[in-house]
């Protein structure tokens, strides 16, 4: 019951806050927000990446304790301290600013070694048990686009594994005293690995590492997916701290990301990590095209590319982005992305990807009408009423 509490009050308040966008065109009114200009500024962030050399100093200059305290929200303080010391722009803030920035950065890296720990203990566990892992996000992003350890905060360890080895991997997790979050793998008794494509693990006491163990990457209410052999296909050898795991190629890696942060605009890191992908990965653009077209989701990279364009000038070539555009989906993959955080629309998606109707009706009785030992799995008591009531509640907050 906590579990579906905070769940439902981290989505009410990021609604609220208008981090999470409820359509496509209503991606640009977080350029627009107050407080979120001075971030979102093409030079700064062009400086922020290491691609213009010049110190904006008044935007430096005027950064107080409130300006500090977004960027802190925005995940960018450790980033800003690590490229102002290594420029010397540290004349440009008040001391006791400059000071705060620092103990951002050091508090940031020593949680980042302490997941490290955390996160080589789980993927060493899983290479011994023979799973091939692909890291994904935060995991990928520190090792491949980010120059220092502690300048890029990771909420939890995602990793891709294939679908047929789920059963090991949970055995792996389980064995390590990770358990199910039974909210966020609602329904149980299997529905989750039959429909979804993920699931979510709370850790062990003294541990804080989150872990979502993925076979399948999706996005906007699951309407879209990346499958585990496109990806593993095009997926690249590389070493963590020693042990031998795979990153998603160049071209995966961005569609991830471009649908994620159209699911999910929570900060600004997730701008800079977009940036910083365009910027120092070689990015094959024929290839990404053919992707996007062979999973069918042209129509939020269009999206996402077009607005990213405001901030990164040719962050994608012209041809490229106007391929995208030429793209007309059905009337019905428009009208579910412009309510794509609507409850019963991340309810009804994944239907696009069953076939049968008897599937079909599966899915539906066991999101609609668990059974009693569902509901006493996540709801402490077999109470449909209770349940039928907070489900109510997720549609209602979704409107919003």
């Amino acid at each position: 019951m906590n579990e579906m509490k905070r769940f439902i009050a981290k989505e009410t308040s990021l609604r609220r806050d208008g981090l999470i966008l409820s359509r496509p065109q209503t991606f640009g009114k977080f350029f627009q927000c107050k407080d979120m200009r001075p971030f979102l500024r093409p030079e700064f962030l062009h400086w922020l990446l290491g691609q213009k050399s010049e110190i904006p100093t008044a935007f430096l200059q005027g950064i107080d304790a409130a300006v500090l305290a977004e960027l802190h929200s925005q995940k960018l303080t450790p980033f800003l301290y690590y490229q102002l010391s290594r420029q010397g722009g540290e004349k440009y803030l008040a001391p006791e600013i400059y000071q705060r920035l620092k103990r951002s950065y050091y508090a940031t890296l020593q949680h980042n070694l302490g997941q490290d720990q955390e996160a080589l203990q789980v993927i060493r566990a899983l290479t011994e048990a023979g799973v091939e892992v692909i890291l994904l996000k935060g995991a990928d992003l520190r090792l491949r686009v980010y120059d220092d350890p502690g300048v890029r905060p990771m909420g939890d360890l995602d990793l891709l594994i294939a679908p047929e080895a789920v059963p090991q991997g949970k055995a792996v997790l389980g064995g390590l005293g990770y358990s199910l979050s039974h909210w966020l793998c609602w329904p149980g008794g299997g529905f989750t690995e039959r429909y979804r494509v993920a699931l979510h693990f709370e850790p062990p006491p003294g541990s804080k590492l989150l872990v979502d163990l993925h076979w399948c990457l999706e996005a906007v209410g699951n309407f879209y997916r990346l499958p585990y052999s496109r990806l593993n296909q095009g997926a690249i050898s590389w070493s963590y701290h020693g042990l031998p795991v795979k990153l998603l190629s160049p071209e995966h890696l961005l569609m991830h990301l471009c649908l994620h942060l159209y699911d999910e605009l929570s900060c600004a890191l997730q701008l800079v990590d977009l940036g910083l992908v365009c910027a120092r990965l070689s990015i094959d653009w024929g290839r990404f095209l053919e992707e996007a077209m062979r999973c069918r989701c042209q129509l939020p990279l269009s999206v996402m590319l077009g607005d990213l364009a405001r901030l990164y000038p040719g962050v994608a070539p012209a041809a490229v982005a106007a391929r995208l555009r030429r793209h007309r989906p059905p009337a019905v993959e428009r009208l579910l992305l412009r309510h794509h955080r609507h409850f019963l629309v991340r309810v009804l998606a994944p239907l696009r990807h069953l076939s049968r109707p008897r599937d079909r009706f599966a899915y539906l009785v066991g999101w609609l009408w668990p059974c009693r030992d569902e509901l006493t799995q996540v709801m402490g008591k077999p109470d449909r009423r209770a349940f039928l009531s907070h489900s109510l509640v997720r549609w209602m907050g979704s409107l919003k």
